[in-house]
């Protein structure tokens, strides 16, 4: 069991620690974009996640430089 967790709300001084969850690996290129834009099917978003992921950052960047909450990462043992 962690010692404490510590959240922060998602913001351009801790993205790069979001790029590490969502850009590479498994999760390759979504940058949880999928719930902030419109795709006409699974099958589309699948291919921009794998294609074009920096489109993917950019629209999360755009949020957040616009102050939309975005969302919050959780930090253990912070």
């Amino acid at each position: 069991m962690p010692d404490s967790i510590h959240l922060e709300i998602l913001s351009s001084e801790n993205f790069s620690d979001f790029e590490r969850l969502t850009a590479h690996g498994k999760a390759g290129g979504c940058y949880c974009a999928f719930w902030h834009q419109k795709f006409s099917s699974l099958e589309e978003w699948k291919e921009r996640e794998q294609t074009v992921p920096e489109k993917n950052r950019s629209c999360m960047l755009q949020r957040i430089d616009s102050n939309f909450h975005v969302g919050v990462l959780a930090y253990e043992g912070a």
